[in-house]
């Protein structure tokens, strides 16, 4: 049970540390981001050289308007939920459940078309090297690429003219895939060869990432102002804050490329490219493979996030409806155990569960 009293004397002691105020560094940051696209001497020597930090088409801080693309498109919205293994239910099972969403607009008979579809695993304790979290979550992150594909296919052989755009929600730089080498062997090759099908086919997809945390462009700031003998302290400030005093509901930025360590295991033509855009509600980050950095491409992608953020009311309505198909509510967990119960009576064996999930059941005082 929550002490309440002693959590809000808790949360009160940290409040400074949550709730602060960066206006001051903010307007430093908005001026030194304002003047050194044009210092060509530290984008040489520095930007280049650093191999971190992003490079960029045209000028670091051009600003663009999201045009209005005035003719049908479909999307595609592809979101996984997970019933984790618990060891404490007697079995090592999990679930990965893929909901999707095919929506088209601008034409007359404009269809709508839900599906979801379970991947059940037998036992997580066959996997080693790894936690069993971050083994689910990385089997997702592939099931979703995959399962976006197979729906891509299914509406390129309706023989529609609109273009149709794949979204996903999260990024498309799989950090969390390249810390093992039991991952970065599997899952992130998985993965890669994954986006590369869709890149042999010449389709469009992008990852949404809403309210993003990423500083890369701070990081590029914050090495200028270094450079001018300025310290920034950018512990707290994120790409986002800054750019939502620079871009206007309706803007985006240029195209970044992103050029962390993971890149060197992307083929060229799958590296990690982003832009932000303002969809109204808030600045989101849009990624997607180099082979779509096109201005063609970024335009139409950048059209579709804010069409759709405009639909779903500050959220693309086909990532919230990809959302409530994968998703796992707390009967469906209990649905899933109890199935699983059912089969082991059927076969005749015991399902041992643990002493302390038989408490939780039963609780005797």
């Amino acid at each position: 049970m929550l002490h309440r009293v002693r959590f809000v004397d808790a949360l009160q002691s940290a409040s400074k540390k949550i709730f602060f105020d960066t206006n001051d560094q903010m307007l430093r940051v908005i001026d030194a981001w304002k003047v050194l696209a044009n210092d060509q001497d530290f984008i040489q020597k520095s930007v280049y050289c650093n191999g971190t930090l992003p490079t960029w088409q045209g000028l670091c801080n051009d600003v663009h308007e999201i045009d209005k693309i005035l003719r049908p498109y479909g999307v595609i919205g592809v979101d996984g939920s997970q019933i984790y293994p618990d060891k404490h239910q007697g079995v090592g099972c999990f679930l990965i459940n893929i909901g999707s969403v095919v929506l088209s607009y601008g034409k007359v008979g404009s269809n709508v078309f839900f599906d979801s579809y379970p991947y059940f695993f037998v036992d997580a304790g066959q996997e080693q090297n790894c936690s069993l979290v971050d083994l689910v979550n990385a089997k997702r992150d592939v099931f979703e690429l995959e399962y976006g594909y197979k729906k891509m296919l299914e509406y390129q052989k309706n023989e529609y003219q609109e273009p149709v755009i794949c979204m996903m929600d999260g990024t498309f730089i799989f950090r969390h895939m390249s810390q093992e080498e039991h991952f970065r062997n599997y899952f992130l090759t998985r993965s890669i060869a994954q986006l590369d099908l869709y890149s042999q086919k010449n389709m469009m997809l992008m990852g949404y990432l809403s309210y993003p945390r990423s500083k890369e462009l701070i990081a590029l700031v914050s090495l200028y102002m270094q450079k001018k003998g300025q310290v920034l302290s950018d512990e707290q400030l994120f790409d986002a804050m800054m750019l939502e005093y620079i871009l206007k509901p309706g803007q985006r930025t240029t195209v970044f490329y992103h050029r962390s360590s993971i890149v060197s295991l992307y083929p060229e033509h799958l590296a990690p490219c982003f832009v932000y855009c303002h969809v109204g509600s808030e600045i989101v980050r849009i990624e997607f493979p180099r082979y779509e950095a096109t201005q063609e491409y970024v335009d139409l992608l950048c059209f579709v996030a804010y069409d759709q953020a405009q639909k779903g009311v500050g959220y693309p309505v086909s990532l919230a409806e990809a959302h409530e198909q994968a998703v796992v509510t707390h009967d469906d967990r209990d649905f899933f155990y109890h199935m699983i119960k059912q089969v082991s009576i059927q076969a005749r064996k015991q399902l041992r569960v643990s002493p302390k999930l038989q408490k939780k059941k039963v609780l005797v005082v």
